[in-house]
């Protein structure tokens, strides 16, 4: 995630997503693919401990896969793919720890 913010300060929108994941409190970052995957594999059962409702729509990762693209997942379908960051998609914080 260090090397997105520092490759993408000309990038309001991707910029923005990593500042709000950063700016939503001590630890929270973007998740990689790979944390995205496990939080869509298990969506339902966080819905129920979670008493929420993960969205359906495409997620942002902090992996890229270019200077000016990075991967998404669908949460309505687990499909993925690499789009550009000036695009406009939801974003979910994930906590280090």
């Amino acid at each position: 995630t260090v090397k997105l913010v520092s490759t993408t300060e000309t990038n309001n929108k991707r910029s923005s997503a990593v500042s709000w994941c950063n700016n939503y409190g001590t630890g929270w970052r973007m998740p990689t693919y790979s944390e995205l995957s496990s939080i869509y594999s298990n969506k339902a059962k966080l819905n129920t401990s979670l008493n929420t409702k993960l969205g359906t729509g495409y997620y942002w990762s902090s992996d890229e896969t270019h200077y000016d693209t990075a991967y998404l997942l669908s949460f309505s379908s687990g499909s993925t793919g690499n789009y550009y960051k000036s695009n406009t998609y939801y974003v979910r914080a994930v906590l280090a720890f």
